[in-house]
């Protein structure tokens, strides 16, 4: 224990909070080896928390001790007091004293206590309620079974039951360690055999790998979220009904099943009825139902949410936000069903209880206010409602500024998000392109991200922030497209299935900003760094890379045109070539793109130092010609004076 709190405060003594570790022994050999009861006393006197871990007996100077914490509570609210006993299975036979002392705890009271079957279970439950005290607060998050506070790790929660016998988790972790096994393997034998069809299979397994990443790390953010919603049920300063105890109790002891069967108990309708028959008197009744109802969500979701489970968590939440509409009691509700229907892509039904929420709830300044306002700001976005986003992802962005800068992670996405809609009013260019910096600033100084979060956030931004610069001609755009390309190629070897495909990306952008330049040489070498990944990634996806590989070639046979007109034949054929099939599968979405190419190689045919076979240049003209005259009539004559000239630019 004692090394724990060293860990905590490496982290926080910077903060200026430094925790001391004190142990009130309990047997009179240590007492008198040690020191008096009375300097024990005293020390809990000055203690802001008093933890009490009990076990098969309770000594006299124990319950002393609790006597004079609780007195203290009495007085100033202070020392916190947290009661755990000792859980060694079913068969555990506590004493007299200890069971009186649960009775008084539970009956005279009112006071909940928990279970522990670990000492690492203690320390996770110290840990919450400590961040959960807005004095301390900490930004805590699970990955891959360790608990980790600012990037440095404090527990493992491996040999806990609550993680350990999740089926969900431990099969996760099981087809996580499977896949890491294989994609390494897979790595050696690409770097001595670069067959396309092997370079598909380490991306496929890159891909699932962190698809099973995603996946569990979501679980791992619900299971956090369950163990919150129970540490702040135990200083909620409600006198919690018999099944919350018991639920939370169950979840101590790593028994989640035993839990959700309580919690789905019918009998609870009818308690509910009567509560509301007597609303008065069974106000707390109806809190205490959505509490459980709670309870039972966060369980599910730990267990993991199938499509089929869905159905089931909207008619807990609907029956939650019914008591909170009727009865005004928290509706906090409101922001947990909104971001889980947005998490499920139920658009619609979120905006509507968005707008509900925004009239009738009063929006304060808590980290789920952020989260309200960006979760209306996005859903706005999805359905176009640009100016209605807007003004939401402003005030989240706002409100994170101004209360969290500390949240370093949630203000960088609060940067991007409002960035990525503004971008495209060129009067609010400049307020984007501060914002994506200050996005950068923040994420590269967050000690909470590890480094290959870092790399996606930051990959994504100078991504974003090139474009933005590209259309606004600012030479800036290439710094961050050279960024992007340098992080690209950093990760490419470790998260192929994310950076592979992003490094092509940056290079066909950066191609495109230097033909724009009509710088040709640098355009040639970006396009030509660009193919070869391609080639292989089509073998990856062929639906989604087989149209940029035609791109690329597209716009590398136009940038060879001055200099070696023989090769940009070729590699203009090969565009016109792949376009054709794919236009013969999808013709209304390669059409269009058959007659660039086939107008750009007869601008490229007509030049004398070019051979071409009689008829060729007529030819390709025609069908390009045609294709335009078929898509657009209106269009066409526009664009029959377009082709004479002589630049094509690049797409």
């Amino acid at each position: 224990m004692k090394a724990f709190i060293g860990r905590l405060n490496d982290i926080y003594v910077h903060r200026g909070i430094y925790f001391e570790f004190l142990l009130c022994e309990n047997l009179s050999n240590a007492i008198q080896k040690y020191g008096s009861q009375d300097m024990y006393n005293n020390k809990i006197r000055e203690c802001n928390y008093f933890y009490m871990l009990v076990g098969k007996n309770l000594g006299e100077y124990t319950y002393q001790e609790f006597e004079v914490a609780l007195s203290e509570f009495n007085k100033k609210n202070l020392p916190h007091i947290y009661v755990y006993f000792k859980h060694e299975g079913s068969d555990i036979k506590f004493s007299d004293s200890v069971l009186q002392f649960m009775e008084t705890l539970d009956k005279k009271l009112k006071y909940y206590y928990g279970h522990f079957c670990e000492l690492d279970s203690v320390k996770l439950n110290i840990l919450l309620e400590l961040i959960n005290d807005p004095q301390i607060d900490g930004l805590v998050k699970i990955n891959d079974g360790t608990v980790i506070v600012d990037n440095t790790p404090l527990l493992d929660l491996k040999d806990l039951p609550l993680y350990r016998d999740n089926k969900a988790i431990s099969d996760l972790c099981e087809r996580k360690q499977r896949l890491e096994l294989e994609f390494a393997q897979l790595s050696v034998a690409c770097k001595k055999n670069d067959a396309p069809e092997l370079y598909a299979k380490w991306l496929k397994i890159s891909a699932e790998k962190e698809m099973v990443l995603e996946k569990l790390h979501a679980y791992e953010k619900e299971f956090l979220s369950l163990l919150n919603t129970v540490s702040k049920l135990k200083k909620e300063g409600r006198v919690l009904s018999w099944r919350e105890k018991s639920a939370c109790d169950m979840i101590d002891k790593g028994d989640m099943d035993s839990a959700i069967v309580l919690l789905k108990d019918v009998s609870r309708e009818n308690e509910l009825d009567l509560a509301e028959t007597i609303y008065e008197n069974g106000r707390d009744r109806i809190v205490s139902f959505i509490s459980e109802n709670n309870l039972l969500i966060n369980c599910i979701k730990v267990k993991g949410i199938s499509q089929k489970k869905v159905p089931e968590l909207v008619e807990y939440y609907e029956e939650n936000l019914s008591l909170e509409r009727k009865y005004h009691i928290d509706l906090m509700c409101y922001v947990d069903y909104i971001l889980f229907l947005y998490s499920q892509n139920k658009y619609s039904l979120a905006l509507r209880l968005c707008d509900e929420l925004l009239q009738i709830y009063s929006i304060d300044e808590t980290r789920n206010s952020v989260d309200v306002y960006t979760a209306c700001g996005l859903i706005n976005a999805k359905i176009h409602n640009e100016e209605k986003a807007g003004t939401f992802l402003r005030k989240a962005y706002m409100l994170s500024k101004d209360n969290f800068e500390n949240d370093k992670n949630m203000l960088a996405n609060c940067c991007n998000n409002l960035a990525s809609l503004i971008s495209e009013s060129p009067e609010m260019a400049e307020e984007a392109r501060n914002l994506y910096i200050e996005g950068i600033s923040l994420i590269e100084s967050d000690i909470n991200l590890s480094q290959f979060e870092k790399g996606k956030k930051l990959l994504n931004i100078y991504i974003n922030l090139g474009a933005l610069l590209r259309a606004a001609h600012n030479e800036e755009a290439e710094k961050y497209y050279i960024k992007a390309i340098k992080l690209c190629t950093e990760w490419k070897e470790k998260e192929p299935a994310y950076f592979v495909p992003a490094l092509c990306m940056a290079l066909n952008n950066i191609g495109n900003y230097y033909c724009e330049r009509e710088q040709w040489d640098k355009a040639a070498r970006s396009f030509e760094n660009a193919i070869p990944i391609l080639r292989k990634l089509v073998s990856f996806n062929k639906s989604v890379f087989l149209p940029e590989l035609a791109r690329s070639y597209n716009n590398y046979g136009i940038c060879l045109g001055n200099s070696n007109p023989s090769k940009a034949k070729m590699v203009l054929e090969k565009a016109l070539n792949i376009r054709r099939k794919l236009s013969k599968e999808e013709p209304a979405a390669y059409l269009m793109d058959v007659a660039q190419s086939a107008n750009n190689l007869a601008i490229l045919l007509d030049c004398p130092c070019v051979d071409a076979k009689e008829n060729e240049i007529e030819d390709l003209f025609a069908e390009a010609l045609e294709i335009r005259e078929s898509l657009n009539q209106d269009y066409y004559w526009s664009w029959v004076a377009d082709i004479a000239s002589i630049g094509v630019r690049p797409r």
